[in-house]
């Protein structure tokens, strides 16, 4: 089983929660200066345009951050993995995990990739060839 550090995990949901901390700041601070502002009628589609812009790439970026980054990879069957990510699990085979040739190694899954870099995370397999048996086919 291959588990990310605990540093790196931290740090994930630190960068996760200041990232939600300054777009609602940005939505928030957007808002009282549009609504006290004397022009706020004529503006309403700017303000809605803008606050949608914000939502949108607030969703997009989180949803990258959640479902993207793997928390841990473990052996289900004899061709059966599972990937945890902060979000949510996934199942794959082992034909759907590639070594790139800079030292990633990236899982293929129905909604994406998911990319691991082997220095990040801490293989708990009593021989530690977790990886080596995983993209051996």
């Amino acid at each position: 089983m291959l588990v990310l550090k605990q540093g790196l995990l931290k740090f994930v949901w630190f960068f996760f929660a200041v990232w939600s901390a300054v777009i609602i700041s940005i939505i928030a601070y957007t808002s009282v200066v549009y609504f006290t502002s004397p022009y706020a009628s004529k503006f309403i589609e700017a303000y809605v345009f803008f606050i949608l812009f914000m939502m949108l790439l607030y969703f997009l970026s989180s949803k990258y951050m959640l479902l993207r980054i793997a928390k841990s990879v473990e052996k289900i069957d004899e061709d059966k993995y599972r990937v945890h990510t902060l979000l949510s699990h996934y199942d794959f085979c082992k034909k759907d995990v590639i070594s790139s040739r800079y030292g990633q190694i990236k899982i293929d899954i129905y909604s994406g990739k998911i990319q691991l870099k082997p220095d990040e995370y801490i293989d708990t397999t009593p021989k530690g060839n977790f990886l080596e048996e995983m993209l051996s086919r």
